[in-house]
């Protein structure tokens, strides 16, 4: 009993330690936000979410806007879809840090892993300082 309790709570202090840094704010390439979390709504603006095939190649770009006067340490991602709605090489992107000085706009892009690729989504979170 006692050994299956500390699995138990080594199990919730290990997904609770981990799970600020997964919340955040999503756009999707028809321009749906959806907020994860209360970490930074009402702190930041996504929109103007694009797509244009360059080649082969989906480019994606969207507007990060900083709503508060003070500055904010986020870091986002791109994540790509094909046209069945899968994730396509997941691991191809990679968090990218970013400073937002107060009220401060900053258009962000990255180009799909291949071709197959026909939408996307960008997704902020913040940084937490350990």
């Amino acid at each position: 009993m006692t050994r299956s309790l500390l699995i138990v709570s080594l199990v919730v202090l290990l997904l609770g330690g981990c799970a600020h840094n997964t919340a955040g704010v999503t756009i999707d390439s028809r321009g749906q936000v959806t907020v994860d979390g209360s970490a930074l709504e009402n702190k930041l603006t996504l929109s103007d979410a694009r797509g244009k095939v360059i080649g082969r190649f989906l480019r994606a770009t969207a507007l990060i806007t900083n709503d508060q006067t003070s500055n904010l340490n986020v870091q986002y991602k791109f994540t790509w879809y094909d046209a069945e709605g899968f994730v396509v090489e997941d691991d191809a992107s990679a968090w990218v840090p970013l400073q937002l000085y107060g009220e401060a706009r900053q258009q962000v892009q990255g180009v799909a892993p291949n071709e197959t690729v026909t939408g996307f989504a960008l997704t902020v979170r913040p940084v937490y300082s350990e």
